[in-house]
């Protein structure tokens, strides 16, 4: 997000807190803010029956949507409160009593499943909740659990001193076969030691690469991957200024002055946005939205529409056939590059068909041969006997059973899957550019090799 996109979001919570009769203070150099709700004198209940008075609770902003509490610190557990709707100070108080009473009912909850399992349960001390009575050896620890089945691990132990590398693999989600509170502490223990090994190991390749990195070739620079745009219509493809203001963002365009020509783009390239007239000769914008999905190895693809002037009942009509937006001229490239970039990176709105195939695949910078188990137009999943770096832009040779020969291509990997109890490694790579005529090589070579029963996933 640019720096006046946080501005403009920032001024959106501050007006939201002010109209509720609040006075928000802007804090982290301006990224968020935080306000103090006086709260009436009904008191909040306890787990144990009872009830305690606050006076106000102090709060920061998340995001332009929601708030989270910080004091006083029994309401820090709770979770992220929503004020996009929220009306007045009122209606924001009464939220955060529900937040409070649905913590305590899962508090309940919780400490019902251990006592189920015959496990030790003990109270936190400064917030209402339960956890799970742990030792390692003299040390005596606990891990907090956060729900039924869900807990936190402690940071002793097999993990004392270690800083794991994503905050997802703190949490701990217990089988629901466990029968007894001794097979949940076996279970914990064994997750903290496998995740105690995998850090070893971690550092162990780092420092190996370290050791390597004089004698190993360059790498590529990580990038982010260019937007790759379909321009449908005359004036779209005419307009010089719109045409300019893209490529300067170093878009790839592809431009077609009319529906077929469009269709027909698919036959050599792979667009992943696609923005669209709404009137093409005697074929409308908005048929062409489902008959790109009909194109083989295309599931889904946004389709921004643009119309001469706001009509209401197109832009509906739009909405009803899956269309991704509606424009109205004159476009103006600088205020929504960021909004179109969002839609062609978003998985979920551009998708390709993944078939399953075995290809043989060889990295530019490395000796190491890797073998596809996926292929689609926009990338593929590859095993490799060595991980692949996340985030890093690579140039790999894709070798096509004859008479398809060998296509170049470059690509990202974006993912990481691994077997468990394997040294096997897998990635997902996404394409940023083909070489020559490599990428209408590799899309014949995909639709003839099209089975109606392929897997479908995105890329």
């Amino acid at each position: 997000m640019d720096a006046s996109e946080q501005v403009r979001r920032q001024e959106i919570v501050r007006r939201r807190l002010v109209a509720m009769g609040l006075d928000p203070e802007p804090i982290s150099e301006g990224r968020a803010l935080v306000a103090t709700l006086r709260l009436c004198s009904q008191p909040f209940p306890t787990l144990e029956g009872g009830s305690f008075a606050v006076t106000s609770v102090r709060f920061v902003s998340v995001g332009d949507d929601r708030v989270k509490c910080l004091e006083p610190r029994e309401f820090f557990y709770l979770p992220f409160v929503r004020i996009v709707d929220c009306r007045s100070a009122d209606e924001l108080e009464q939220r955060l009593r529900a937040a409070w009473n649905e913590r305590l009912e899962r508090v309940r909850s919780t400490r019902r499943w251990l006592e189920k399992l015959g496990a030790h349960a003990i109270p936190l001390d400064d917030a209402p909740g339960a956890a799970l009575a742990l030792t390692f050896g003299h040390v005596r620890t606990r891990a907090v659990a956060l729900e039924p089945r869900h807990l936190l691990l402690p940071t002793c132990g097999p993990l004392a001193g270690i800083a794991l590398r994503r905050a997802e693999d703190r949490l701990f989600v217990a089988d629901p076969t466990l029968a007894a509170g001794v097979d949940l502490e076996l279970a914990i223990t064994s997750r903290m030691e496998q995740l105690a090994r995998l850090d070893a190991r971690l550092e162990r390749e780092a420092r190996l690469a370290v050791a390597n990195e004089s004698t190993m070739p360059p790498r590529p620079v990580d990038r982010e991957p260019p937007v790759r745009l379909l321009l449908v219509g005359r004036e779209l493809a005419g307009d010089v200024a719109l045409l300019e203001s893209l490529r300067l963002r170093s878009w790839q365009v592809v431009v077609a002055r009319d529906a077929a020509q469009a269709l027909r783009a698919f036959d050599a390239s792979s667009p992943e946005l696609v923005l669209s007239e709404t009137a093409l000769n005697r074929f409308e914008g908005i048929e062409l939205v489902p008959a790109l999905r009909s194109i083989p190895g295309v599931e889904e693809i946004p389709v921004v529409l643009v119309d001469d002037r706001a009509r209401p009942e197109r832009r509906e009509a739009a909405k009803r056939a899956g269309a991704a937006g509606y424009l109205v001229r004159p476009i103006e490239i600088p205020r929504i590059a960021q909004g179109l970039g969002d839609l062609a990176r978003r998985p979920r709105r551009r998708r390709f068909t993944r078939y399953p195939s075995r290809l043989a695949v060889r990295p530019a910078t490395g000796a190491q041969s890797l073998v596809t188990e996926d292929v689609a137009r926009g990338g593929m999943f590859v095993w490799a006997e060595r991980e692949l770096p996340i985030g890093q832009v690579d140039r790999y040779q894709i070798t096509l059973p004859a008479p398809g020969g060998v296509v170049e291509v470059e690509a990202q990997a974006l993912y990481r899957r691994t077997v468990p109890g394997s040294a096997r490694s897998g990635a997902g790579l996404r394409f940023f550019s083909f070489a020559g005529d490599g990428e209408s090589r590799w899309i014949a070579w995909l639709k003839a090799g099209e089975s109606s029963g392929a897997e479908r996933d995105l890329y």
